[in-house]
C-alpha cells in the first residue's frame, strides 16, 4: 500500500519542483524567473539534477578531442552520463537494502593503491583530480561507490554465471565480458523494480 501511494505520489511532488528558479529583480522592478537548476531523472523518491550531470560529465568531455567537442557530442556524453547514474542510484539503494558497504579505511586503501598503480603520492593524485574539475571529497565518494558496486556484482551478478574461474588471459578477458553483460542484466530487472523517470 505504502508503495503504491509513493509511486503515485512521486510524480506529483516532481511535477511540483520540477524547475528550480531564481527570482531576479528586473529594471521596472518586476520579478523575473531565471532558470539555474532542473530534475532531469527521478528514481523513486530521489532526484537527479542537470547540475549534477553537468558535473559529472566535465572531466569526461575534457578527454574528448577539442575538434570534437561539438554541442551535440557533448549532449549524448550528459544522457549516456545520465543513465549511468540512474544505474547507479538503483545499485546504490540494491547495496543499501543488502547493508553493503564500504568504509573509511577501505576508500583509503582503495585510493592509496590507485595513487601507486599511477606512480603518484596520495597528494598528487589528489591534485590530478582537482585538475579535471573534481574535488576530493567527490572523488572519494566515486570510489566509495565503486567499491559498494564491486561487493554487489559479488554478492549478486558473479553466482549468476555458470563458468569455471578463468586461468589465463583470454579466459579473464571473456569472464570480464561476460560479467559485464550479465550486470546490465541484473540492473535492467532492478530498474523495473523502481519507478523511474526520465526528463532529459
Amino acid at each position: 500500500m505504502l508503495r503504491a501511494m509513493r509511486r503515485h505520489l512521486a510524480p506529483m511532488l516532481v511535477t511540483a519542483a520540477a524547475t528550480l528558479v531564481h527570482v531576479s529583480a528586473r529594471a521596472d522592478g518586476a520579478a523575473s524567473p531565471v532558470l539555474f537548476d532542473r530534475i532531469v531523472a527521478v528514481v523513486d523518491d530521489d532526484v537527479i539534477l542537470r547540475s549534477e550531470v553537468v558535473a559529472q560529465a566535465r572531466p569526461l568531455a575534457l578527454r574528448i578531442p577539442e575538434a570534437e567537442r561539438s554541442p551535440q557530442t557533448l549532449t549524448q556524453l550528459r544522457r549516456e552520463l545520465l543513465e549511468r547514474m540512474i544505474d547507479d542510484l538503483v545499485v546504490a539503494r540494491e547495496a543499501a537494502r543488502l547493508e553493503l558497504t564500504a568504509t573509511e579505511a577501505e576508500v583509503d586503501t582503495a585510493i592509496e593503491y590507485i595513487a601507486k598503480q599511477n606512480g603518484l603520492s596520495t597528494v598528487q593524485l589528489a591534485e590530478e583530480v582537482q585538475k579535471q574539475g573534481l574535488t576530493l571529497p567527490a572523488y572519494q565518494a566515486e570510489v566509495r561507490r565503486q567499491l559498494i558496486d564491486a561487493k554487489w556484482v559479488a554478492y549478486r551478478v558473479r553466482p549468476r554465471l555458470q563458468t569455471p574461474a578463468p586461468k589465463t588471459p583470454e579466459e579473464e578477458k571473456a569472464y570480464a565480458a561476460a560479467l559485464e553483460v550479465e550486470r546490465k542484466k541484473a540492473v535492467a530487472e532492478l530498474r523495473t523494480q523502481r519507478w523511474v523517470e526520465v526528463r532529459w
